[in-house]
């Protein structure tokens, strides 16, 4: 996933113990966790563990500069030497699966507001050399600047060794695409024209290269072909074919809010959300979830990295019933969550059920992701940066509310894309950090002054409730948010139809079967 949060302790690449010892059916307690942390430390500051990591952190150093080498192995296997009789005391496995049982626990601990956890795991990994945990009270938009930041001093620096400036660079992913067919002739040429112009930021044209290899036409890149007063349609039901024609195809987004219409609605999938539902078919289940969030200036907690805490759903479930109750903060979201992999009993009543809008809608798509249907189930205004999917999206809220800001592709120039590289790593910059929902003129003169450009976005706003369905389509730029209640969205991402990629090599723009693609 992307945006990894960082743990507590290095993971090794082996166990060191042959230890079997099953894993505890509940996370340790605070004050458990406290003392494993504390007797970590205090092995780790032993003079001949320290001797031993800086003599190790030089023969790294070394391999390193000879293209050679794995110092995090090295560096993670002299860590199991303190770990292993710390984990196996406290009930964990004495190797590589107990330290990142541990991880988890950790990044649960801190996210819940234990400033003793997090203090004695900034205290290890900085014993250990490592980077210290990411600060969770800095507020989302100064988060979001300093993204944007490092993104322009990440590109803006010649590649090592090579002397090849940012434009460069990018010319050379540009001709590796266009070579190998992955980049159709006419993108190219207006990537191209928009690099020798020099009117977008590199980001933004490597965020628009990651569009056009998706599918998305050369002039949908520059034009979003809208009228100024588009609004997303609100249909009360859509047949499979007006559907494909008259959105699938011009790549624009629709709520549909009463399935075939012929009277049936996704009221089966509605149902799934109840927590006694839930806890009767998998709350036995550990479940990845978003931990790692940062509140903006509305209050809002956005969450800021792909799923990277395995918590038991129970845990969730109760700290939701909570928040209904007292209003008490949830630290966690089931973001991004597949289904046949984490809770299968849902997965298969998703399946089963005669409403499913992949049954009535899929034919209008290519394949579905391998991983099948994803859920995002959070409460308390759980907000998601902006961002865009390269693939064509149906999202049906089940329950709550959610808010979307919707942006057509070509807002990229306005949104700040986001990412670690141009060639090492060769990043997607499909994540913006353009601070979702804030309104430009209201934010303070710094950060007008760091996002000047969000004002000329045109965005539109999309509001689901539950049994509406989004058609969200490929490539379209999106921060959503939920209700302050508990809110579930389940998502169908698929790879684009045929025909919709045909129009990406044939150029695009122009009449599709008797719909003008750019027209309302």
């Amino acid at each position: 996933g992307r945006g990894r949060a960082l743990g507590a302790m290095p993971a090794a690449p082996a166990a060191l113990s042959g230890s079997e010892a099953p894993p505890p059916a509940e996370d340790l307690t605070v004050g458990a966790l406290e003392a494993l942390l504390s007797e970590l430390l205090a092995g780790y500051k032993q003079p001949g563990f320290q001797e031993e990591l800086a003599r190790l952190r030089r023969a790294s150093a070394r391999a390193a500069a000879a293209g050679g080498g794995n110092p995090r192995g090295v560096l993670g296997s002299l860590a199991l030497t303190v770990q292993v009789p710390a984990l196996q005391k406290h009930g964990l496995p004495g190797d590589a699966r107990g330290v990142e049982m541990m991880k988890h626990m950790v990044q649960r601990r801190v996210a819940e507001g234990s400033l003793r956890v997090e203090a004695l795991a900034n205290a290890a990994r900085e014993a250990l050399g490592l980077r210290l945990l990411p600060d969770r009270r800095e507020a989302a938009e100064h988060v979001l600047a300093e993204r944007a930041a490092e993104t322009e001093r990440r590109v803006n620096a010649e590649l090592p060794g090579a002397g090849l400036s940012p434009e460069r660079q990018c010319r050379m992913r540009l001709s590796v695409d266009r070579a190998s067919g992955a980049l159709p002739p006419a993108s190219a040429a207006l990537l191209e024209q928009l690099l020798q112009r020099g009117e977008v930021s590199v980001p933004t044209v490597l965020s628009l290269l990651n569009m056009a290899k998706v599918g998305i036409p050369a002039a949908r890149l520059v034009d979003s072909g809208l009228a100024p007063e588009w609004e997303v349609p609100v249909l009360d039901g859509c047949t499979p074919e007006e559907f494909f024609r008259s959105f699938v195809l011009p790549n624009r987004p629709v709520i549909i809010r009463n399935g075939e219409g012929s009277g049936s609605s996704f009221s089966q999938l509605v149902e799934l959300a109840g927590v006694e539902n839930l806890k009767r078919r998998c709350g036995h289940r550990r479940v990845l979830v978003k931990s790692l969030s940062h509140e903006d200036r509305a209050g809002r907690p956005i969450f800021v990295t792909d799923p990277e805490l395995r918590l038991p759903l129970s845990v969730f479930l109760q700290a939701l019933e909570e928040h209904e109750r007292s209003g008490a903060r949830v630290p966690f979201y089931l973001g991004k969550v597949p289904l046949q992999q984490e809770l299968p009993e849902l997965a298969e009543a998703v399946d089963d059920a005669r409403s499913c809008p992949r049954r009535i809608y899929g034919q209008c798509f290519g394949s579905l992701v391998p991983q099948g249907v994803f859920t995002y189930f959070g409460c308390g205004r759980n907000t998601t940066p902006v961002h865009f999917d390269g693939y064509d999206n149906l999202m049906l809220c089940v329950c709550g509310g959610k808010r979307l800001l919707l942006y057509p592709p070509s807002d990229a120039p306005f949104l700040y894309p986001v990412g670690d590289g141009i060639l090492h790593p060769p990043s997607d910059f499909s994540r913006a950090a353009a601070p979702p929902f804030a309104r430009p003129a209201e934010l303070p003169a710094e950060l007008r002054q760091r996002f000047a450009l969000l004002a000329k976005a045109r965005p539109l706003e999309a509001t689901l409730r539950p049994g509406d369905l989004l058609y969200l389509p490929c490539c379209w730029w999106h921060a959503v948010e939920g209700s302050d209640g508990r809110n579930m969205i389940l998502n169908w991402w698929f790879c684009l139809h045929p025909e919709k990629l045909a129009l990406t090599r044939e150029g695009g723009v122009g009449c599709v079967r008797g719909h003008a693609i750019g027209r309302v």
